[in-house]
């Protein structure tokens, strides 16, 4: 989330969620690890942004939905998911 009227990557967001951000172990068996992601899918439409993340280093995916609500309100979901595990 930012407040920005641009795009740039030089500002500071408004706020940040992390979530996973490091793990246990690192492939040296010794270390915490960076966790990192990426977008499997990313789908807009008019007032949704739908995202599929994938992380690289650990079993879990997650949805995210970032919508407008009606009268200038928004939502956030973040569904996630166990890949290592039965449903």
């Amino acid at each position: 989330m930012d407040n920005r009227e641009e795009k740039t990557y030089q500002e500071s967001p408004l706020a940040t969620l992390k979530f996973g951000e490091y793990s246990f172990p690192d492939l040296s068996g010794k270390r915490l690890a960076k966790n990192t992601f990426y977008f499997k899918t990313m789908e807009y439409q008019p007032s949704l942004v739908k995202r599929e993340i994938v992380f690289s280093n650990i079993g879990v995916e997650a949805t995210e939905l970032f919508g407008q609500c009606p009268k200038g309100g928004f939502f956030w979901r973040i569904m996630l998911e166990a890949k290592y595990h039965p449903p």
